[in-house]
């Protein structure tokens, strides 16, 4: 999931949608289980050319108590209904949604360390983390070095003539890499 320019009450609203869904799609794999237990599917295999209304109905009835789904959701599941049912669908699809999970909720830890950590200065330049872009902002009284260009550069920090700052991507990477220049630097760590 793409975490790069959201807020973190986007984030977490993203972290209880994406819950619901591994929630949702768990109860969806358990009817899947149950329909292929009653139907003695032994000898299936795995794909259904057209789904049959019973599947249909078992998948309507599951959506219909899902509120917080929007209706293309809610169509796409339908639309995938022979799918669903024919053992393509799995707990596997769940491991994409867990991955969105983690990246959301990865970014808000970093959201609250960088609010933690604040802005700072050193002999050197000053730093800003801006929580609104979601950057790390390093500023300096004039051009630097060659050789501290080389460091920013090594440690993923960008020029940008728009916010005339060198800058980077506020992750726990970018924090990594602001202590690295320091001690680069012979900053204090």
């Amino acid at each position: 999931m793409k975490t790069k320019n959201m807020t973190k009450e986007q984030a977490l609203e993203a972290i209880e949608f994406l819950k619901k869904r591994i929630d949702f799609n768990n109860r969806l794999n358990k009817e899947v289980r149950k329909y292929a237990k009653a139907h003695d599917l032994s000898n299936f295999n795995g794909y259904w050319d057209s789904p049959t209304e019973d599947m249909i109905n078992t998948l309507r009835g599951l959506l219909d108590k899902e509120e917080w789904m929007p209706n293309s959701m809610k169509m796409q599941y339908l639309r995938d209904t022979n799918h669903i049912f024919g053992r393509v669908y799995s707990c596997a699809v769940n491991t994409y949604i867990l991955k969105d999970l983690h990246d959301c909720e990865n970014f808000i830890t970093t959201f609250d360390n960088a609010v933690e950590s604040g802005d700072e200065e050193n002999e050197m330049f000053s730093v800003e983390r801006d929580t609104s872009s979601n950057r790390i902002n390093l500023y300096f009284e004039g051009k630097p070095e060659e050789d501290v260009r080389n460091v920013l550069k090594r440690n993923g920090f960008r020029w940008s003539p728009k916010f005339t700052c060198w800058t980077r991507q506020m992750t726990s990477e970018a924090e990594s890499s602001l202590r690295r220049i320091k001690k680069e630097l012979n900053l204090g760590v």
